[in-house]
């Protein structure tokens, strides 16, 4: 099957040959015996041998060759015998023959042949009414060449159609020249259904901005990138991100634009989504935020209020129990008055929140521990906390080394009763609460 070059190259040698026809013409219309004259001649040879291939003259009825040019003859060129017997080395005419259609027709006949694994166009050019012309265009590398040259383009289209991203070339009056598979499959039309078309057809709801993008390309020379430009297939919106290049011919001239884009429609999908939940997040922070202080105003409220009825305990415990106790105090023995002074201490720090401070803060301490910590915040000895105890100093020292451990400061250069005193006495309570 020829393509549309081919057969204009053929028409355009049909004249050609015609024109060296014209040469020798008005001497084939006469007698054959002239004719014979005629083809010892430097004209006829002149003729023959402005072919760049081997070429015959031949008798149509006999099929003998009447004359050749140089290269025939040197190829092997028998005058004389059969063409295909001298030329192509058969004992038979050539199943490829296009004599009798000649004889038919009277005009120029053309087609491929293959021969010994070679390709020639195979030519034949009526003369006269028994002489024709016969010459063979070897086009092997040309088919093999174009033969190629079509399996790279179809490579490449492979290639084209087999990348993700969206591909395109557009010509400056914004027809699509070239499209690949992944545009038209998000497109849901077929190649063929795009190239040649414009975005005003294709895409008329944003063509505008699509075309605008382009002259800008187009105008400037400059490649646009990331372009973020929705695409509406069926009420469909698809987001893409989009770079267009100037599309240059082989003289740097500006004949279009190619374009790559990327459809991030799901991406963006899950951006949107985070910036909600990070708005959300935002919004709970700031609620919460709020609520704490609220909170801390109402703890701050309730332990005021705690704060006030301990007062009030403290200064009943101080009217009516302590100056009993100092009665007491009166005639008792050294024993008995160390736990009367123990005890009077006691109650009146029976408001104080260090127990419950302590016991918060460090929930491994044991009550024994809690009542010796109470005791070393108060300033009491060793000595006496073991006299209190009825048990040894040495029990009370192994006792302190406990605490010290517990409250991890152990291996400290930090005294334990000043410890008591400013870390736990006066660390806040609603703050604890509100680290909690």
């Amino acid at each position: 099957m020829k393509t549309k070059t081919e057969k204009t190259l053929d028409k355009k040698k049909s004249k050609q040959y015609s024109k060296k026809l014209n040469l020798i013409k008005p001497a084939t219309s006469k007698n054959s015996e002239e004719f014979s004259q005629l083809t010892k001649t430097k004209l006829l040879q002149s003729f023959l041998e402005s072919f760049p291939y081997a070429t015959l003259l031949i008798s149509a009825k006999s099929k003998e060759i009447v004359a050749s040019n140089k290269i025939g003859i040197e190829a092997g060129v028998v005058l004389g015998e059969k063409c295909y017997k001298s030329w192509a080395n058969r004992d038979k005419p050539c199943p490829w023959c296009q004599i009798s259609k000649l004889q038919k027709t009277d005009q120029h006949v053309c087609c491929e042949s293959k021969i010994n694994g070679q390709i020639f166009d195979t030519h034949w050019l009526p003369i006269s009414k028994d002489l024709f012309l016969h010459f063979a265009e070897n086009v092997t590398k040309h088919k093999y060449s174009e033969k190629q040259t079509l399996q790279q383009k179809e490579e490449l289209q492979i290639i084209f159609d087999s990348v993700p991203a969206l591909i395109f070339y557009k010509d400056k009056n914004n027809r699509f020249i070239k499209v690949n598979k992944a545009l038209a499959d998000i497109s849901n039309l077929s190649i063929d259904d795009m190239e040649g078309k414009s975005a005003f057809e294709l895409y008329p709801e944003n063509a505008e901005k699509y075309w605008k993008d382009d002259l800008e390309v187009i105008k400037s020379k400059i490649a646009k990138k990331n372009i973020i430009e929705p695409l509406v297939i069926n009420n469909e919106t698809k987001w893409l991100k989009t770079d267009k290049i100037p599309y240059k011919d082989s003289h740097g001239n500006i004949i279009g634009i190619i374009g790559i884009s990327q459809d991030f429609t799901e991406l963006n999908k899950i951006n949107e989504e985070l910036t909600t939940s990070n708005q959300r997040l935002i919004n709970e922070q700031i609620a919460l935020t709020k609520s704490q202080s609220a909170l801390i105003e109402v703890l701050k409220s309730i332990e005021i209020e705690q704060n006030e009825k301990m007062k009030t305990i403290q200064s009943n415990i101080n009217k009516t129990i302590l100056p009993y106790l100092q009665n007491l105090e009166n005639g008792a023995s050294e024993s008995q008055f160390n736990n009367i002074s123990l005890l009077k201490k006691n109650l009146s720090e029976i408001t104080s929140s260090f127990i419950s401070k302590l016991e918060s803060l460090y929930t491994k301490l044991s009550p024994r521990e809690l009542e010796i910590c109470s005791m070393l915040k108060d300033g009491m000895t060793s000595k006496k906390i073991a006299d209190h105890f009825n048990t040894s100093e040495g029990t009370v020292r192994n006792q302190r080394k406990s605490i010290r451990k517990k409250l991890n400061i152990n291996n400290k250069s930090i005294n334990l009763s000043t410890f008591l005193q400013t870390k736990v006495e006066n660390n806040s309570t609603t703050k604890k609460i509100i680290k909690q």
